[in-house]
């Protein structure tokens, strides 16, 4: 293996590593997310909003989970 190869390695490996990183981090806000998102089913004001905002609440959650 020659030293360009070897350094795109060890390129790849850093460029792997920071992307796991970001991906925690972006991990902890849509869990915080998610779990706003549930509690605002059981407010009064949610059980008075129409449907619109009841099948986008649902699509949010949806793509959260």
């Amino acid at each position: 293996m020659s030293d360009a190869e070897r350094s795109e390695q060890q390129q790849l490996a850093r460029n792997l590593g920071e992307l796991l990183q970001e991906l925690r981090v972006a991990q902890a806000g849509v869990q915080i997310l998610f779990g706003f998102l549930l509690s605002v089913a059981f407010t009064d004001r949610y059980a008075r909003a129409d449907g619109y905002v009841h099948v986008t609440h649902l699509v949010t959650v949806l793509l959260a989970t």
